[in-house]
């Protein structure tokens, strides 16, 4: 008897396993949602913010949507995946705030927590990266 049990709660626990394996596989490709910061320690103006921002933007594929009043839109489009983002900037701050997307799996779950694919956050990484080394050259 026992071992009747022992085989029924074996095949319950790989049927269980088989039906998570997807959902475990997915959860790497997702994580919280970032919106870089930076903070702008050079001595630059509007202008040149402006102009380094739209570098970084274009060297790394994005399409500046438009540029008013200190914030630059910015699109992406990848494949089938769409990232669009709004970059409010001013001579102390750069903000890379999130705006939609498509394909990328945005969720803002009921806790407030928003997660998105793992490729958009290394994507507006980047973008920040080209940033602060444009930025360097002000020094």
């Amino acid at each position: 008897m026992q071992s009747v049990m022992t085989h029924t709660l074996l095949k319950y626990m790989m049927v269980m396993s088989a039906l998570a394996a997807p959902f475990a596989l997915q959860a790497g490709r997702f994580k919280p949602l970032q919106e870089p910061n930076i903070q702008v320690e050079v001595d630059v103006t509007a202008e040149q913010l402006e102009n380094v921002i739209k570098r970084a933007l274009v060297g790394r594929g994005w399409e500046v949507v438009s540029v008013e009043n200190g914030v630059v839109n910015a699109r992406l489009i990848l494949r089938t995946h769409i990232a669009e983002i709004r970059i409010p900037y001013d001579t102390q701050t750069i903000d890379l705030e999130y705006v939609s997307s498509r394909n990328l799996r945005y969720v803002k779950r009921k806790n407030g927590k928003e997660i998105i694919h793992r490729n958009y956050n290394s994507w507006v990484n980047n973008i920040k990266q080209d940033i602060l080394v444009a930025l360097s050259v002000y020094r």
